[in-house]
């Protein structure tokens, strides 16, 4: 015991329940059985009362199951199994009389001898409990007497239905409904969800009403009209809610879907089918879970599966043991072709235990043969025995093969409808050489059917899970949104922009604004309706990625911005208020923020950009009319995405835009004074013309020509679409107008002009009556004799190279040569005493520089899903590229320094470091603030855009470093082949030393890199693996050179070798002179 203050004292063991001290009270020992203790403290054990026990050492309480009939030390006895006492304290046998429950089940307190299984919703995993668990908010079970929490699974709701495989909710897929609640009905039926009826489609998933179904394969083009057009024979549409006839598309046939990467129908693939029926009927429809199709142009799925959907059977092989019983009909008795071996589905039929097809039907007189097998088939494409099966979604394999052994063991002596297989237990299964989920049987081999896309995050942030090629992939919208998004998956298993069909309220609210407009409405109502368009459409700061317009919303504005077109020009109540509100809506929707939207509605073929521009048409047409007879005056609006004018011109030439216009732009619009784009036009009398340039319509017009009606070809419209309309209606000019379009992207070539077709529908670019007269890489210049839209249709000139290959060359290239470097660093270290010189600190410098740059350049050149990212990467590998050009500078002033300045005194070293991470800084900083960030990145890599004159940012400073540096070579080589050892030196020796300097020198300086220069022109794309091979052998060169053939880092290894080894001999020396020292004092103290 200890004292605190003189006064209190404090025990040193302190036992916890259950334990007691022991008797020497150094520790705390278990409570023996019998005995309990229920709280802390240094008390003793107590013994359990009549009727409870403890049945283990160490208890806190006794339990009840147990009893005593009598007084005294003996102890408590157990109860029988599954019984117990319903209380503590129990003195007689008869006290247990409560039932002990089963899990799953649960007993009423006052109810000592009854069970009761747990009601639907809960569980119980335990004996013996008086209650059961809930199962978590919207679970349910799916049956009584559940055991685990896992039994309880989500409660789907309306539009959704239950998948049995994995124990989720799915939403009902388009096209089909779902209006109850739950997974099953009262009866125990599973509630799947419905189809619509033939013709019938939904707008997006989980429809909780057949009242969803709307109908298809019709369009409405105009407000007002209160029936929709029928497409035309042989064509319908997707989807509902069309409004052109550019919706309807081909009606396919059955066995055919139609694709909207190629605009056709296209062959349903293995694993799909099209019968035609019900909704969706212009779709290859994937099979449904356990069949599937065993060849491409299926009309219905035949092929049971316990896999996966897309898992084809050709041959398949399947080992089963089962009971079979054979049984006579009429006292008639099996011959030998007859029975189990007659039917085609047993041709291949082998016993693996050894009985023969014959020792089985050999014609015993026994009325009956009961037999356990165990037998291997081998069914050659087993979906020709399932044609009458098919319809049966629920049946097995096992199921299959029980009926296809019964159907070819019926004796056509007898009643078809018998079989003379009485029974078939298919006991346990095993399939040999099942492909697994995603697999087919080709070849004996199991493959993969179709390629896939892999995971992916679109501009948005969304979530692309992965799916097989050629299929669709659907979302709901985010929170504020109304429909669906879709993705494909095209054949190539190449993802496809994601389809937004997600429409706000306030987008719909000013829709319906233009859509209440009648034929009395003035230019006040338009303009009221207009000024609604433009503020939803109008580009906010800080706006994210989400609030961008959407596919279906850039859809429904364009129908609507034609529709108002149309009215004012039908009532002649155009003005320069309307054009201005109406060219600032259409803006807006241009914006090239707006680009990825654009991109998708391009790819499906749809053609709101096509109304669009349209649309400015008919404004445009309008204001002539009215300008023509004085009421309106001339008419410009300049925007940040589309230059407007019309006016009337006496005998002359118009150029568009003029000088005024040039220099009239502010802010955002100040791009039309940049432009080097511009119409000329030589006109005789009074005429009002119309003219338009839009600034950039390469990602939102389609290239759609008169030789490829395909929006899919290879060329684009790179540039602007100069517009040009006249009052006079003749469709050929006198004079051909002159049009220059400065070109989009600078990396295209083969430039034709042409000019876009509106009839029929869809459009498309046509060159008739259009000649190019000039065309380098940034300018055309080309002549029409027409006057309508313009445009300069281009095709890529960068070679196709296999980019897989250069990224494997380069990332195991750039991985060796960061591996180098860092060794080079580690012996420059640990040599640092030996090597250390202003090269020395320049060369760490560069290596570190470029192993940032190669981690960068892996790790973030491709990441162009996010822009903001891909912005920063851009910016980080020009910053850090400039400065390893700079250190490579650097080392050249300070080889050239120690050759000319051979006895200088100050070190050069603070200042060239500060030179080579400074400058970089500047001109990265320079080119971002002038370009706001324009150019770093594009569609396909987060490096300088090729397209722009922003590559000469890094490729300018570039080449005049490299220029010098091959200047610091040519003053080396002439010094040293001055020198008179280099004189007395053979031919051949002189060769050996240029070749050696060469490659110590050449990669040090970067002139290596003027190969990567070299693929801005078109003739030269080979360079590009050159140039991966090389840039990922520099580390190579610079570990070699400066560290396994440095004079200086040998002799600093054998000097650091000797140190050691001296440091060694020191120790060893010191401590034998202590030890001597200690027995000398032993000595002196023994005597």
């Amino acid at each position: 015991m200890s004292k605190l203050n003189n006064s209190l004292e404090i025990p040193q063991v302190y036992c916890v329940a259950g334990r007691r001290l022991n008797a020497a009270g150094t520790g705390c020992d278990p409570c023996p059985i019998h005995q309990f203790k229920d709280s802390s403290g240094n008390t003793a054990c107590l013994p359990c009362p009549d009727g409870v026990t403890s049945l283990t050492e160490g208890a806190k309480e006794c339990t009840s199951r147990t009893y005593k009939e009598a007084k005294g030390n003996n102890p408590c006895t157990k109860c029988a199994d599954l019984l117990t006492t319903s209380g503590y304290g129990s003195t007689s046998i008869k006290q247990c009389d409560t039932i002990v429950c089963k899990a799953g089940q649960f007993r009423n307190p006052t109810q000592k001898s009854v069970c009761t299984s747990c009601p639907l919703n809960t569980y119980q995993p335990k004996q013996g409990e008086t209650r059961c668990l809930d199962c978590p908010l919207d679970h349910i079970t799916l049956k009584e007497s559940s055991m685990s929490p896992g039994d309880c699974v989500p409660k789907c709701t309306a539009g959704q239905q239950y998948i049995v495989s994995n124990k989720t909710c799915l939403n009902c897929p388009k096209g089909t409904h779902k209006n109850l609640s739950g997974n099953y009905d009262s009866t125990g039926k599973w509630i799947p969800c419905l189809p619509c009826p033939e013709n019938f489609t939904t707008l997006g998933e989980r429809s909780i009403s057949p009242l969803n179904c709307t109908e298809i394969g019709k369009y409405n083009d105009m407000r007002d009209q209160p029936q929709c057009t029928q497409c035309p024979p042989g064509n319908t549409t997707l989807d509902t809610g069309n409004f052109y006839i550019g919706s309807c598309i081909d009606d396919c046939s059955e066995g055919y879907g139609f694709s909207s990467v190629s605009g056709k129908c296209v062959i349903c693939a293995t694993g799909e089918y099209n019968d035609k029926e019900g909704s969706n009927q212009n779709h290859c429809k994937r099979c449904p879970a356990n069949f599937n199709s065993t060849q491409p142009g299926s009309t219905k799925c035949l092929v049971p599966s316990n896999t996966y959907p897309l898992q084809v059977y050709v041959d398949v092989t399947i080992r089963v043991k089962m009971r079979i019983v054979f049984a006579s009909k009429n006292g008639k008795r099996f011959g030998q072709s007859k029975g189990l071996c007659r039917g085609n589905s047993c041709d291949n039929l082998v016993f693996v235990n050894g009985i023969k097809c014959s020792e089985i039907n050999n014609g015993r007189k026994r009325r009956a043969i009961d037999t356990e097998l165990e037998v291997e088939f081998k069914f050659e494409n087993i979906s020709s025995y399932l044609t009458d099966l098919a319809d049966n979604a629920s049946m097995t394999t096992q199921d299959v093969i029980a009926q296809i052994l019964r159907e070819a063991a019926v004796d056509k002596e007898l009643n078809p409808n018998e079989s003379a297989i009485e029974y078939v237990d298919l006991g346990n299964v095993s399939v040999v050489e099942l492909c697994s989920a995603g697999k087919q049987k080709v070849n004996n081999s199991c493959e993969t059917p179709n390629s896939s896309c892999q995971k992916d995050i679109d501009s948005r942030g969304r979530e692309w899970n992965e799916v097989f090629s050629d299929s669709t992939s659907t979302q709901d919208c985010d929170e504020g949104f109304r429909g669906y998004v879709s993705r494909l998956c095209d054949l190539n298993g190449q993802w496809q922009y994601p389809q937004y069909n997600c429409l706000r309220a306030a987008v719909s609210d000013a829709v319906n604004q233009t859509y209440s407009l009648t034929g009395n409405a003035t230019s006040a109502d338009v303009i009221t309706a207009l000024s609604a368009v433009a503020n939803v459409t109008e580009y906010k700061e800080n706006r994210t990625s989400s609030e961008l317009l959407t596919y279906k919303e850039i859809s429904v504005l364009t129908h609507a911005l034609g529709l108002v077109a149309d009215l004012v020009s039908g009532q002649g109540i155009a003005t320069y208020d309307v054009a201005k509100v109406f060219l600032k809506s259409a803006s807006n929707i241009l914006d090239m923020e707006n680009k990825d939207t654009w991109l998708s509605l391009k790819q499906a073929n749809q053609n709101a950009s096509e109304t669009l521009i349209f649309s400015i048409d008919v404004i445009g047409s309008a204001l002539r009319k009215r300008i023509a007879v004085g009421d309106v005056d001339n008419v410009v609006v300049v925007n940040k995405n589309c230059v407007f004018e019309v006016k009337k011109v006496t005998d002359g030439t118009v150029e568009f835009p003029d000088i005024q216009i040039r220099n009239d732009t502010l802010g955002d619009n100040t791009w039309i004074h940049q432009s080097k784009s511009r119409i000329s036009l030589k006109t005789k009398g009074d005429v009002v013309l119309t003219m338009v340039i839009y600034k950039d319509m390469t990602a939102i017009m389609s290239s759609r020509s008169s030789s490829n009606r395909s929006s899919h070809n290879e060329v684009i419209v790179n540039g602007p679409i100069l517009s040009c309309s006249i009052s006079d209606n003749s469709t050929k000019l006198a004079t051909p107008i002159q049009l220059t379009f400065e070109h989009g992207q600078t990396n295209y070539t083969n430039a034709t002009c042409n000019f876009w077709m509106f009839r029929p529908v869809p459009g498309y670019w046509d060159s008739d009556g259009c000649i190019r007269k000039t065309s380098d890489e940034k300018i055309t210049v080309s002549e029409c004799d027409n006057l309508t839209n313009f445009a300069v249709l281009m095709s890529p000139f960068v070679k196709a190279v296999d980019a897989r290959a250069i990224r494997i060359v380069s990332i195991v290239g750039l991985s060796v040569s960061s591996f180098c470097l860092l060794l080079t660093i580690i012996v420059f270290a640990k040599l640092w005493r030996y090597v250390r010189s202003d090269r020395s600190i320049l060369l760490l410098n560069l290596s570190i520089a470029l192993i940032i740059s190669y981690g960068i350049f892996i790790g973030g050149i491709d990441r162009t899903e996010n822009k903001i990212v891909c912005t920063v990467v851009a910016a980080a590998l020009h910053y850090i590229y400039s400065a390893v050009f700079c250190l490579m500078l650097a080392e050249s002033i300070g080889i050239l320094s120690d050759v000319i300045l051979v006895f200088a005194q100050n070190s050069p070293i603070r200042l060239l470091l500060v030179f080579a991470w400074g400058v970089p800084v500047i001109i990265v900083g320079s080119t971002l603030a002038i370009t706001k960030t324009n150019g770093y990145g594009d569609d396909h890599y987060c490096w300088l855009s090729l397209s722009r004159g922003l590559r000469w940012a890094f490729v300018g400073p570039a080449l005049l470093i490299i220029l010098f540096n091959g200047i610091v070579l040519i003053i080396l080589f002439k010094k040293m082949f001055a020198l008179k050892a280099m004189v007395d030196k053979p031919m051949v020796d002189k060769i050996k030393t240029t070749l050696w300097s060469l490659c110590v020198l050449v990669p040090l300086m970067g002139v290596s890199w003027i190969l990567g220069i070299f693929y801005v022109n078109e003739s030269a794309s080979f360079m590009q693996y050159v140039f991966a091979v090389c840039n990922g052998l520099q580390g190579v060169y610079i570990f070699v050179c400066n560290c396994v053939l440095n004079e200086k880092v040998k002799d600093g290894f054998k000097r650091e070798k000797v140190r050691r080894l001296n440091k060694s001999l020191m120790s060893a020396l010191s401590l034998h002179l202590h030890n001597m020292s200690k027995e000398s004092t032993n000595e002196r103290r023994l005597r």
